[in-house]
């Protein structure tokens, strides 16, 4: 079942008063371990059928599914249910409840797997003529329609109707009754196979439909109404579904605990009994059973495993595979896990005494000349490769050598320290460090230059980082990604002050927490401007921006007029943000929407504990001129206007304060031939919403 995204591409359309009427919700109804649509329609064509989904003409008891064709004031009603799941290759049976072969001859019974542009049906009825056949198998495809017909005298008031889908081949089956003894070739009326390669495959989407109408609409000839009762529907088992597979860690060292942790784990018609993780030791795709890690029977806080990863240095293939109550298992789903080698070197720079020694320079494999420099602090660094002739030069030391480095340890310093790492030449141009802890522990980092910065951390390049640990962000520190951050970010930090600022340019990030009160600025693929603040004139939106979980303690609001919260936003791309009921504060847009003409980001923000902000942010607008303007929607459901500006290809920036209780924003243009004074009113008709946001209380 898809889950609608928090952020939706808007197409532009009118702003207007007031929405037309809502529709009628539809109709569901359980039965068979399956949810079921009761189909509610009106004739579209001469000869169609009026179709009811009200519970005389549908419902499910202790005896089954029932369908009737009913007669309500005058008008004929037909009864049809398509299943809301899909289906798949293999027999379905279902077991009927009534006389289908004494049917009306104006009276159609069928049960259906429809889709993939075909139809596969066992169908009772119509008898246009006296002596036509009283049901029929159909094969309906692209290459036309395909009758079997067969005449049919139940010997009792149960039958059995059978579909078996297979590739390029469905065969049919009708038996007399059913019951709790296999059915035998005594029991059976009529039987056909039929081939054709324009049959469903394996990837289509198939549904299964039951259905009683009224052929050409006409009322049955005795004018008496008519059920029919499905008392069972066995359906092929569906195996059970993973939707992903992550690990905690991209980086680790060998030993190191490790957490799995296999998402959307469902058996949409059972349960699911266990969820096995296992390594891939020869990279054949399948779980061996001697790497067979552990397994997990409750999935009510999600289906994990945990402990050390000791396995051989290297990128290693985890696999992971549910099972079923029935002992049907989905496929293997895969992730990946490197796994470093323990350090063989380990060389102290830096004191608390003096400065000396607070640089060691190394060439790693690849030829990048890397120098590791402390301004102030200790750090004990980790190699590999030993032995090492370390050599002591003016300013720190050199180790001679291909050496790759795997830790570094900061936390036993008496003093802040403040690290930078600097890379020349070589075939990547990069540092690579698996592990760095202490008073600023970032996990994994891979970019051309790193600096960390008291509690921040800034990322130039071609950066890759699995977790950042970042304890309490101070105010003025920030944490900057401007590289592609391949695999994803899971960023945990304590308190964030007023000032600090977290930008990560194109994400993915995996998940984000704060521990502690909340009180800086988030920004996900909208990049700020040198000043820190993330409405000036200088910034630029990135693409394809992935955003996970994010938890806040507790937000606290920002000083003055500058936003606080999370901003997460593209200009042509795609954002993919928490589902609905996460907590997200501050300036979290509801909509991004791209359109021809604008990329626009309409966010929502709290400044003063009795005032509202919002802001909206036109870019990309092309060689045209446009009025744009905030409107918010009184709760009266009138418009007010909170400020306009003219805007032209350089984009601009609007932010205003809205009274406390206002709960509706949009950022709205309007096409300009000239343009206009500042001072020009905005007309609240005939404008095109560019985007849209609710505003919310916040904590």
């Amino acid at each position: 079942m898809r889950t609608q995204p928090q952020l939706e591409m808007l197409e532009p359309r009118l702003l207007l008063d007031g929405a037309p009427p809502a529709a009628e919700a539809p109709r569901f109804v359980d039965f068979a371990g399956m949810q079921w649509q009761v189909r509610s329609a009106a004739p579209q064509v001469q000869g169609d059928n009026w179709y009811s989904d009200a519970d005389e003409s549908v419902w499910v008891d202790e005896a089954g599914l029932h369908l009737k064709v009913r007669r309500v004031e005058g008008t004929w009603y037909a009864a049809e249910v398509v299943s809301t799941q899909t289906t798949m290759m293999g027999v379905h049976q279902f077991y009927v409840v009534g006389r289908p072969d004494l049917l009306d001859a104006n009276v159609v019974f069928e049960t259906a797997l429809v889709g993939g542009g075909a139809e596969m049906a066992v169908q009772f009825g119509p008898r246009l003529l006296p002596g036509d056949p009283r049901a029929s198998f159909v094969v309906d495809t692209p290459e036309g329609v395909v009758r079997e017909p067969f005449d049919i005298e139940l010997n009792g008031t149960t039958s059995t109707c059978g579909i078996d889908w297979g590739t390029g081949e469905v065969a049919f089956n009708c038996f007399h009754w059913h019951g709790d003894e296999p059915l035998t070739p005594a029991h059976r009326i009529a039987s056909w196979t039929h081939s054709s390669d324009d049959l469903p495959t394996a990837a289509s989407e198939v549904v299964v439909r039951f259905g009683l109408s009224l052929q050409f609409a006409l009322p049955p000839a005795n004018l008496q109404e008519v059920e029919i009762v499905i008392a069972q529907a066995d359906l092929p088992n569906h195996a059970p579904r993973i939707r992903s597979v992550a690990t905690d860690a991209e980086w680790l060292l060998a030993g190191e605990p490790l957490t799995i942790t296999a998402a959307g784990v469902s058996d949409f018609e059972g349960t699911v009994a266990h969820v096995a993780f296992y390594r891939d030791r020869n990279g054949d795709g399948i779980g061996d059973v001697e790497e067979r890690l552990g397994v997990d029977t409750n999935g009510a806080d999600g289906y994990t495993w945990t402990g050390p990863a000791a396995w051989p240095v290297g990128t290693t293939t985890l696999l992971v595979r549910a099972t079923d109550v029935d002992g049907v298992s989905s496929g293997w789903a895969p992730a990946t896990v490197t796994v470093a080698p323990a350090p063989e070197i380990v060389v102290t720079i830096g004191t608390s005494e003096d400065a000396q020694g607070r640089q060691i320079r190394y060439a790693d494999p690849d030829g990048s000349i890397i120098v590791v420099g402390l301004t102030r602090g200790r750090a004990v660094l980790g190699f590999t490769r030993p032995p090492a002739t370390v050599v002591t030069v003016p300013d720190g030391l050199m180790l001679a050598g291909g050496f790759r480095l795997v830790t570094l340890d900061l936390s036993d310093t008496t003093v802040r320290s403040v690290l930078a790492i600097t890379v020349k030449g070589g075939l990547d141009g990069r540092a690579e460090v698996n592990r760095i802890a202490g008073a600023t522990a970032v996990g994994a980092i891979k970019a051309p230059q790193v600096d960390l910065v008291g509690g921040g951390l800034r990322l130039t390049g071609d950066g890759a980082v699995g977790s950042a640990a970042v304890g309490d962000l101070r105010a003025g520190a920030d944490i900057r990604m401007d590289g592609e951050v391949r695999g994803g970010l899971a960023l945990t930090a304590g308190a964030a002050e007023p000032g600090s600022t977290i930008d990560i340019l194109r994400g993915p990030v995996r998940a984000m927490a704060f521990t502690g009160e909340f009180a800086g600025l988030v920004t996900t693929g909208v990049r700020t401007g040198p000043d820190g603040l993330w409405f000036t004139a200088d910034d630029v939106l990135a693409h394809d921006v992935r955003v996970g979980p994010v938890r806040v303690a507790k937000p606290t609001a920002a000083p003055g007029d500058r936003p606080q919260g999370f901003v997460f936003g593209p200009s042509g791309g795609t954002v993919v943000v928490p589902r609905r009921g996460m907590q997200n504060t501050g300036a979290l847009p509801v909509r991004c929407v791209p359109s021809a003409d604008a990329a626009i980001t309409i966010v929502r923000a709290t400044g003063r504990p009795d005032a509202r902000l919002v802001a909206g942010r036109l870019a990309g607008v092309a060689r045209r001129h446009y009025l744009v303007a905030l409107y918010v929607r009184r709760t009266d459901g009138t418009l007010a206007l909170v400020r306009s500006a003219y805007a032209n290809s350089a984009g601009v920036w609007m932010i205003g304060r809205v009274p406390a209780g206002e709960l509706h924003a949009y950022l709205v243009a309007r096409e300009a031939v000239l343009p206009p004074l500042l001072a020009d009113p905005m007309p609240s008709d005939g404008l095109l919403i560019l985007g849209e946001a609710v505003l919310a209380e916040t904590a």
